[in-house]
């Protein structure tokens, strides 16, 4: 997806120019970068949860969590802002002096496209992802009744990696601790499934079994694919890169960055 093409995709030259004058610093963070960031991550998710977030109420099924994943994409794109902005206020400086503006521009140019396009391809893909699992399980909790068991599958080819594959043909109760770590997604771009069978249809994986490869695939993945997105409506959890902050930063990104969170947006 080639974001470049988008509305609203962040100007470099003028960030520059903001970075460079102090008008942006990390503690006033650009609101028009923040806003692009969070309108393409809401598509993603509006997308596979197939609803709008300016739609839903109280009432809408499944609330808490989809209340949970569109405040969760504000504030992640709160951080991922905070990050851009602080890269670029460093690469103001070399050998403790500022850089002439021309350079400073080639730099800010190269941070915008890695953190508004390259990065942002890979986290939309996330977004998507982990919609869809919020979506799905929903819906494995209402049919437990019917459908008690869960099976994990892989994909096919090249895709599947050391993370992946000892969890295939995984068959669990809907309800088992395994799917708290190991839900789908497990990695950025995990490609992988899981289905919700019948008893009759289920061949149950031993719980010891089950517990071995948790100990072996956990340590692999990385903290933030740790939860199970499904069930707490979290997509980007707190081990998510960008919720790391300097510790003089810390009281600050308790206030979402000073950046607004949209009530229905």
């Amino acid at each position: 997806m080639d974001f470049k093409k988008k509305k609203g995709y962040p100007d470099a030259a003028i960030l520059a120019q903001q970075v460079f004058s102090g008008k942006v610093t990390p503690k006033n963070l650009p609101l028009d970068v923040y806003v692009f960031n969070a309108t393409q991550l809401k598509s993603a998710s509006e997308k596979a949860l197939k609803i709008k977030f300016s739609e839903i109420d109280y009432k809408t099924p499944n609330f808490k969590r989809i209340e949970a994943c569109r405040t969760n994409i504000w504030k992640f794109s709160a951080a991922k802002t905070f990050h851009q902005v602080v890269q670029m206020n460093d690469a103001l400086i070399q050998d403790n002096k500022i850089i002439p503006f021309a350079d400073f521009k080639e730099k800010v140019a190269e941070i915008n496209d890695k953190f508004n396009d390259t990065w942002l391809e890979t986290e939309y893909n996330t977004a998507f992802g982990q919609s869809q699992m919020i979506e799905q399980w929903a819906r494995f909790e209402e049919q437990a009744d019917i459908l008690p068991y869960l099976q994990y599958i892989t994909s096919s080819g090249e895709a599947t990696c050391d993370i992946c594959q000892p969890c295939d043909g995984v068959t669990l109760p809907v309800d088992d601790e395994f799917w708290d770590t190991n839900g789908v997604l497990q990695h950025f771009n995990c490609e992988c499934l899981i289905i919700q069978v019948p008893a009759d249809e289920a061949k149950v994986t031993p719980q010891r079994e089950a517990d071995r490869i948790s100990e072996d695939v956990n340590p692999l993945k990385h903290g933030m694919f740790m939860s199970n997105a499904g069930k707490s409506g979290i997509i980007f959890n707190k081990e998510t890169p960008y919720f790391n902050v300097p510790k003089q930063y810390e009281q600050f990104a308790k206030t979402n960055f000073g950046l607004p969170i949209p009530k229905k947006n």
